[in-house]
């Protein structure tokens, strides 16, 4: 009795929640909830009634199974009726919303997501959320709901907005708690005060914040005086090497209306917000495949995003092929990007970017256009992607401009085999060795194992 913790979970989720109570003991939790020895009680209800009533905090352990459990459901109702800290963790792919009464019960309180056999990244997730929501370890002799002097909090994602913006801007809030982030959003009350220590929340909020999220319905929104104030402060940030996350603007006007400093980040249309997620990773988030952390560029995830997905954004589309070919306007000159959807299904499969550079989330994951053949291959290898050479690199000679380049083309496989990188070197006049810097000439990413810019382009040398 008196413990920290009560688990409560289905049984047949018994290995996942093994791997669970092995994180809390080693930090040292005291738990109940072991189904097999409150079965063999006596008085079976009453034993589960006490163990939750004398314990500070329930974790619920949910899945698939948790729907058509009773005991899940009873739990869950008895916490709540007590007040407990209820701490609702999923471990597989289940949503709150296919898990019946249980999703209902849960509709006010955020729900994460953990993989018990991860040890390393469950450890991280699940003990942050537990002190986050009843304190820290030292402080679990009175487990109680922990609120954050605002001061001295640690922010995941600072949200800017013009007061008027605020309902939008509290979507994007709750859909940001809801995936375990620590988010700030000024209350319009303390907006309006506009007083000493209004700023100084700000500025210290500004101050730990690792992202920023824009809120805007129209231009001059995103030019007010508080708003103009926060992301000019935060782009000072980048720019000094002080911070090194993202920033991500939620717009209904287009991307030509931004204020220029803003227009190479991130953009969506404010209806798309349920997609910024991934570019505001989290430090435990790194496990997130590479083509989360690639993707969505521009608001385009390949293999998921269809043309008529962009039709409320600022996109040139060229219907006149068997292809669909999709130029989004970048801001930047002479930054060439193209996406392919096929005719036929409207999904948007390929992207191939040429003329150097890469958009600030890619350069965030350690590449860049410069790199060599060498560097390239040795990249891939390390993410553990397979590498298929389609063309041995060997060096050739521009007798036009009178120069040798390296001539080469690889394909890598990502490991899931849902990402296929195909890399052309060629006719670049910057050296023709494989550690020659900046060789590289395109730069093509596709759901598919045959691209379909490759096969537009006529090089079937190149599909395989």
């Amino acid at each position: 009795m008196n413990n920290d913790i009560y688990i409560s979970a289905s049984r047949r989720d018994f290995e996942a929640v093994s791997k669970i109570k092995s994180i809390l003991h080693s930090a040292g939790y005291t738990y109940s909830g072991d189904i097999q020895s409150i079965q063999a009680a006596s008085d079976f209800g009453q034993t589960i009634r006490a163990e939750i009533i004398s314990s500070k905090a329930v974790l619920c352990v949910l899945s698939g199974n948790s729907s058509s459990s009773v005991y899940a459901k009873e739990d869950l109702r008895l916490a709540l009726k007590e007040n407990k800290i209820v701490i609702p963790i999923i471990i597989d792919n289940a949503e709150p919303v296919n898990l019946g009464e249980i999703g209902h019960l849960l509709l006010e309180i955020p729900v994460i997501r953990l993989n018990p056999y991860d040890s390393k990244s469950a450890k991280v997730i699940l003990l942050h959320e537990i002190e986050k929501r009843c304190g820290t370890k030292d402080q679990k002799e009175t487990l109680i709901p922990c609120v954050n002097d605002i001061k001295n909090a640690q922010y995941d994602v600072f949200i800017s907005c013009k007061s008027e913006d605020y309902p939008f801007a509290k979507k994007v809030y709750k859909y940001l708690k809801e995936l375990n982030y620590n988010v700030f959003l000024a209350d319009t009350e303390l907006r309006k005060k506009g007083n000493a220590e209004y700023g100084e929340i700000i500025d210290e909020a500004l101050d730990s914040a690792t992202h920023m999220v824009i809120v805007a319905t129209k231009p001059e929104y995103i030019m007010s005086a508080y708003v103009k104030s926060e992301w000019r402060t935060f782009i000072e940030e980048k720019r000094s090497g002080r911070k090194m996350g993202n920033i991500v603007t939620l717009i209904e006007f287009t991307i030509s209306d931004l204020p220029i400093s803003l227009r190479h980040f991130q953009s969506f249309n404010l209806k798309s917000f349920d997609c910024i997620a991934d570019f505001l990773p989290l430090s435990t988030t790194g496990n997130l495949s590479i083509k989360q952390k690639l993707f969505p560029l521009y608001g385009i995830i390949l293999g998921e995003t269809s043309v008529k997905d962009l039709e409320t954004m600022r996109f040139n589309i060229d219907y006149d092929s068997d292809f669909i070919t999709i130029n989004p306007d970048t801001g930047y000159e002479g930054h060439c990007i193209e996406f392919l959807a096929d005719s036929q299904t409207s999904i948007i499969t390929d992207v191939e970017i040429s003329s150097g550079g890469f958009p600030l989330n890619w350069k965030a994951l350690g590449i860049s256009w410069e790199m060599s053949y060498i560097q390239w291959i040795e990249y891939f290898k390390s993410i553990n992607f397979k590498i298929k050479i389609i063309e041995e690199p060997h060096r050739e000679y521009c007798e036009e401009k009178d120069y040798w380049y390296l001539s080469a083309c690889f394909k890598s496989i990502s490991p899931m085999e849902d990402l296929f990188f195909f890399l052309d070197f060629s006719f670049g006049d910057k050296g023709y060795d494989l550690n020659s810097q900046d060789t590289l000439i395109t730069i093509t990413i596709s759901t598919i194992k045959q691209t379909l810019l490759y096969e537009l382009d006529g090089c079937n040398e190149y599909r395989l």
